[in-house]
């Protein structure tokens, strides 16, 4: 529970900050689209994927979350949430959008999320500002995001291959691959708002 749905919210937000220029957790909740995409995470597709806990409320502990995040007084740096992306990325939101596939589900959030995360690792955010990837594999993963640098199909493509994030079963679901593809499209070259707005926009 801990490790989706804060976990998995704390990496979608800060892949999606970091790309906008925003600094903290707090920051991101301040944001007028942010707050609400994280909520159709939480609801679409990672609480679907939690087993029974008993004694629990779900609902009750992202609203517990939620009032969490948007504490001023917390400082989460979403430069530090973001890193280790490679590592955290598969039980956090990759694993879930597994699991909703195989119960013939099709992700809603987590392909944004995913597609955040390649767009991160182009080192700079959309003012311009550089900033650096701290990752196990940071020197190869920003190598191949620089020689795909305009191209949103050919960075996917590479960083799928990368089968020590990407399990080949996800990376042939259509839905998965085509949806990470049109959001990085978008996030690179329309930017974070408008393609929030258009995520918000379908049903």
């Amino acid at each position: 529970m801990k490790l989706r749905c804060l976990n998995g919210a704390h990496s979608l937000l800060a892949y999606l900050s970091g790309i906008a220029g925003i600094e903290t957790i707090a920051g991101a909740m301040a944001d007028r689209q942010l707050p609400a995409v994280m909520r159709r995470l939480w609801t679409e597709d990672l609480i679907p994927t939690l087993p029974p806990v008993p004694g629990t409320d779900i609902p009750a502990y992202t609203a517990a979350l939620e009032a969490r995040f948007r504490n001023p007084g917390i400082r989460h740096r979403t430069i530090q949430i973001s890193s280790d992306g490679s590592q955290k990325l598969p039980p956090r939101l990759l694993e879930p959008a597994r699991e909703l596939f195989a119960a013939g589900k099709i992700p809603a959030v987590i392909p944004l999320a995913v597609a955040a995360w390649m767009r991160f690792l182009l080192e700079q955010d959309e003012a311009g500002t550089a900033y650096a990837v701290a990752d196990p594999l940071a020197a190869a993963l920003t190598r191949i995001a620089r020689a795909r640098s305009t191209d949103a199909s050919a960075l996917a493509a590479a960083l799928f291959a990368i089968e020590d994030i990407f399990a080949p079963e996800l990376v042939a679901e259509y839905a998965f691959r085509s949806a990470v593809v049109r959001h990085l499209d978008s996030l690179m070259s329309v930017g974070v708002a408008k393609t929030l707005a258009d995520v918000l926009a379908t049903p």
